[in-house]
């Protein structure tokens, strides 16, 4: 086609973390508190979260969720007592799931699951409507959530207009009740047209704005 694609101008589309059992591995707040108050160390393998619920169009909206952060070959879990008695209750069900990873250890964390950590351009891999967004709290997502380095506010203000879901849609798979489902390589696919200086600016600071006015709505909400 006449344009570059999202791929070669902004790098690849990763996919969220699969922990094969969420329960044992994603903690609210208060379980997250009580972990770090019996060993401090828990907090060094302790990570903000997102769940697919949480990646809107504009905003990655936090609940105060926490991820066990234990992937395969970096941790010895023995070092974090709390944190291992947490997951023991769970470990008969752990040791069930599929894959080589140790029991205490999530089952899928991809590629490059540290350029999580950062800012980054992330969406919901099911939704009825585009939920792209910069995420700029470091959260973790899970696996229904999809993620770029590379966040880009022109890039997040074409994906969320009307013509690039009209795009979107014809390429996904319809689910039900109006859910369409998104894959990394159909993202990474999508043609992505250059603007002028001027307009991608404008493009962007519009982006920016949204995104700010969707954040300070949901804190006077809460």
């Amino acid at each position: 086609g006449p344009y570059p694609t999202l791929k070669e101008m902004y790098g690849p589309v990763y996919q969220g973390i699969t922990t094969g059992l969420d329960e044992a591995f994603i903690i609210d707040e208060t379980t997250k508190t009580k972990l770090v108050e019996e060993d401090p160390r828990s907090a060094d393998i302790l990570k903000p979260f997102s769940e697919k619920e949480d990646i809107e169009k504009w905003a990655t909206v936090s609940r105060s969720l926490w991820l066990i952060y234990t992937p395969a070959n970096l941790y010895d879990i023995d070092g974090y007592p709390a944190i291992k008695k947490h997951l023991e209750t769970f470990r008969s069900r752990l040791e069930k799931r599929s894959g080589t990873q140790k029991w205490y250890e999530l089952q899928h964390t991809g590629a490059h699951p540290e350029k999580m950590f950062g800012q980054k351009l992330g969406f919901a891999k099911d939704s009825v409507n585009s939920t792209f967004s910069v995420d700029k709290s470091g959260d973790v997502f899970s696996q229904g959530g999809l993620y770029m380095s590379e966040s880009d506010y022109y890039l997040v203000a074409l994906l969320n207009s009307s013509l690039f879901w009209y795009l979107i849609r014809q390429n996904s798979t319809k689910k039900e009740e109006g859910v369409y489902e998104l894959t990394a390589s159909q993202i990474e696919n999508l043609p992505i047209p250059d603007a002028p200086g001027l307009i991608r600016g404008r493009m962007g600071q519009l982006s920016d704005y949204c995104q700010d006015t969707v954040l300070t709505r949901n804190d006077l909400i809460k």
